[in-house]
């Protein structure tokens, strides 16, 4: 009862933001993801600085937004949740590290992999978080400072960069 006060306050919250107005973004993506740790606390988290530390031969990094959002822009060396599923054995004994924009609907497929037994986590903060620390993104190949969002009301992202939504 008390995560989902916390959750509805914090959406009612956002929602009454105006983003342009707020002058410390990366501290509210810091909050919704802190939040989304609670709420999913059966599931493991890694923070970006944890995944960056992380050996490259021993993960694999998947985006579980749509298509569309994908198209705007991407965490470099990232496959799709599409590419990933039809490539399991592929994956087999390598961590799987499952981004979203903030680490919602990433949460909820690690635990459908969890389920699975696979070795699953949620980036913590998600495609914003990583924005905010200014690490690279790319659209098509080429380095990119545009980022999907939901709506106006969620443009969290960082000074120089561009919320986009459609």
């Amino acid at each position: 009862m008390k995560r989902t006060i916390i959750i509805l306050s914090l959406l009612l919250l956002q929602s009454c933001l105006k983003p342009d107005e707020v002058q410390n973004k990366f501290q509210i993506v810091k909050s919704m993801g802190e939040t989304l740790e609670k709420q999913y606390s059966t599931i493991p988290h890694i923070s970006i600085e944890d995944f960056q530390s992380l050996d490259k031969n021993t993960f694999i990094l998947v985006d579980n937004r749509s298509a569309p959002e994908i198209e705007i822009s991407y965490i470099p060396n990232s496959i799709t949740q599409k590419v990933y599923e039809e490539n399991l054995p592929n994956y087999i004994g390598k961590k799987v590290v499952v981004y979203s924009t903030i680490g919602n609907r990433s949460s909820k497929y690690v635990l459908i992999l969890k389920d699975k037994n696979i070795d699953a986590y949620n980036l913590k903060e998600g495609i914003l978080g990583w924005a905010h620390r200014k690490l690279p993104l790319l659209s098509s190949g080429k380095e990119t400072q545009r980022v999907h969002v939901y709506t106006d009301a969620w443009n969290f992202t960082p000074v120089g960069y561009e919320g986009v939504y459609k």
